[in-house]
């Protein structure tokens, strides 16, 4: 993946969520990628079972491979958290990029 900087990887369970903290002064795109693969997608269609999301901003993104969301800077820091809804463990890696 060119231009992405890795950010944190983790394990979340089923309806564990986890905030995302990232310093910076400049506008990123936060993202993440999850170790789930075509079985999942085909087991969970188009649910979309897990959210990036900047909560009071209206940024957000669902999908269960992966995805990401330009963030804003506020104090010096990006903000975002991260839920799966899916009904299983999934293992996720987050990053930032300057441009998509």
């Amino acid at each position: 993946m060119d231009n992405q900087t890795y950010v944190d990887d983790f394990v979340l369970a089923s309806g564990e969520s986890k905030e995302i903290v990232v310093n910076s002064s400049i506008p990123l795109w936060v993202g993440f990628m999850s170790s789930a693969g075509m079985e999942e997608f085909e087991k969970y269609g188009e649910s979309n079972p897990v959210k990036l999301s900047q909560p009071g901003s209206g940024s957000w993104v669902e999908t269960l491979m992966g995805g990401s969301i330009l963030l804003n800077p506020t104090d010096g820091q990006l903000r975002c958290v991260l839920e799966n809804n899916a009904p299983e463990a999934l293992e996720f890696v987050v990053y930032t990029k300057e441009d998509m």
